[in-house]
């Protein structure tokens, strides 16, 4: 009998150090933000992530049971992607004690581009198509000049990002944070080897232009001396002479090759492939496996720019 009351107390003191050593609740918007997260926090951190495979944060609402389970939340990344603007502040206000941290910040954040260059042309001299393009210019000028959300397709923004998150993980997690700063090591080290490899690997293909659905990829094109020439711009597609342009473009750069996103619609790509006589090849930003998608994307793109030499 008294050695169970010692083991009755024993269990009881150690329940405070239990405690403190149960992994860290974070929420994340999309999924390479879980995999950074991951890791830096290793065991330390339990992540949620919003946006599931196939889904697009472009237009993503969190459901009420998602909404719900954030409140048990201890800590938020975002990132900047565009739900965040209206869901985040309803998120802090069910949420109070939970920390937000958007990751975004200090980051240096490029322009998004338009698909077309000549939509007030078309306006001008295509009445059938007016009604069209003027609803498609709309969400073309409240998208064109604003910032472009994808910054984790850089692998240096990737680096900037898990110095911040290792900083946050370790201040939430004092006894942990030699642990966290040694994770933070070794993954900076393997986004600089990505960097580097993808670099040397894309270095011929140097000032070249790929043609992609969403504009997605700007800040992997700038990272490596490319251009996208996007097809859509928020979430519209080309009217007929918009896509004529583009097809005399995509020529002019000898584009055989067309990336789209299984989060959108292919059917523009695909009347564009037929035109060009190209592929088609699926991309998806949002992958979670950071390293194996971007050579992955790297591996797509040099095989893209071979063929347009052939």
């Amino acid at each position: 009998m008294k050695a169970w009351r010692y083991l009755v107390a024993g269990a009881v003191g150690l329940m405070p150090a239990l405690a403190m050593a149960a992994p860290l609740n974070v929420a994340v918007s999309i999924l390479p933000e879980k995999w950074l997260v991951e890791q830096i926090g290793g065991s330390d951190v339990n992540v949620t992530v919003l946006v599931k495979p196939g889904m697009e944060p472009h237009d993503y609402s969190p459901s009420p049971r998602q909404m719900a389970e954030l409140t048990s939340e201890q800590l938020y990344f975002a990132i900047g992607v565009p739900f965040e603007k209206v869901w985040l502040p309803r998120l802090e206000e069910h949420a109070p004690d939970m920390q937000v941290v958007e990751l975004q910040q200090g980051l240096a954040l490029r322009q998004i581009e338009a698909h077309v260059e000549h939509d007030e042309g078309e306006h001008q001299h295509d009445s059938e198509a007016h009604d069209h393009d003027h609803d498609h210019d709309q969400g073309h000028h409240h998208e064109h000049g604003g910032a472009d959300p994808h910054v984790w397709l850089d692998p240096h923004n990737m680096v900037m990002m898990a110095h911040h998150v290792a900083d946050i993980l370790a201040a939430r997690l004092p006894a942990q944070s030699d642990a966290i700063h040694q994770r933070e090591q070794a993954l900076v080290q393997q986004l600089q080897t990505l960097d580097a490899h993808i670099a040397q690997q894309l270095k011929p293909w140097a000032g070249e232009t790929f043609m992609v659905y969403h504009p997605a990829f700007g800040y992997f094109a700038d990272r490596y001396q490319l251009h996208q020439l996007p097809i859509e711009l928020s979430g519209s597609e080309p009217g007929v002479r918009s896509l004529g342009q583009l097809i005399d473009r995509a020529k002019a750069h000898d584009i055989h090759t067309i990336f789209v996103q299984q989060q959108f619609s292919q059917q523009a790509a695909d009347r564009l492939a037929q035109a060009l006589n190209a592929r088609v090849i699926a991309l998806d930003p949002l992958a979670e496996d950071y390293p194996a998608n971007l050579k992955a994307m790297a591996d797509a793109l040099a095989s893209g720019f071979e063929k347009g030499k052939h």
